[in-house]
């Protein structure tokens, strides 16, 4: 389960840290009292994801990659946490780019980033990345991502994709965020077909069924 109380939706309003612990810690808890299945905590907040492990949850998915809080390298460093590092371009970034290098570029963040964690003695089992579908992405580099997913970082580390009812799936059936649940098993698939290890989804049952 990824729980989040902060949307990281193009346009949105940051929360306050306070308000953030206060939706997804109660939740953690709950959960925890009634199953132990993996939870990841979806936070750029060093103290949201401090309060967060300590109610249980148990990997730390920020799609900040640890870049908007100086403290959370170090909070993590603290935790048997697992970590999901995603990549993905500034706010509004419209420099000219070669869309075809999307590869390379996500592998040289990756391995920067995989290094500063390796250097602080996190284990490489601990590490999955994410591209980052959605954020900052062209059309273009995002199907090159679906269809070379796998190759990122010469598959040393899992991959997990997340196309759940994106812009993406909107353009590639034209159809309205309400209507993309098709567009996304079929991009789901494809994905773990090219070597996605985990999926991150809205409409469980059906992708379950589907995979």
């Amino acid at each position: 389960l990824d729980i989040g109380g902060e949307s990281t939706r193009p346009g949105f309003t940051e929360v306050p840290v306070q308000e953030e612990i206060d939706r997804v810690v109660p939740l953690i808890q709950k959960i925890r009292g009634c199953s132990n299945i993996p939870i990841s905590i979806d936070t750029r907040k060093a103290a949201v994801f401090a309060e967060a492990v300590k109610a249980g949850a148990d990997v730390l998915n920020d799609v900040a990659s640890m870049d908007d809080d100086e403290k959370m390298l170090g909070e993590f460093c603290k935790t048997d946490a697992g970590i999901i590092l995603m990549h993905r371009w500034p706010e509004n970034y419209a420099q000219k780019r070669d869309y075809s290098n999307i590869i390379n570029v996500q592998n040289s963040f990756f391995e920067e980033k995989i290094n500063t964690l390796l250097e602080n003695n996190i284990a490489p089992e601990k590490i999955m990345i994410d591209p980052g579908i959605g954020f900052g992405k062209s059309f273009e580099e995002t199907v090159l991502l679906i269809k070379n997913c796998g190759s990122l970082m010469d598959g040393k580390y899992p991959v997990l994709m997340a196309l759940s009812r994106k812009r993406c799936i909107g353009q590639m059936t034209e159809r309205t965020v309400d209507d993309r649940l098709v567009g996304t098993v079929a991009a789901d698939l494809f994905s773990v077909e090219n070597g996605a290890k985990m999926i991150r989804v809205h409409d469980v049952q059906a992708v379950v069924d589907s995979l």
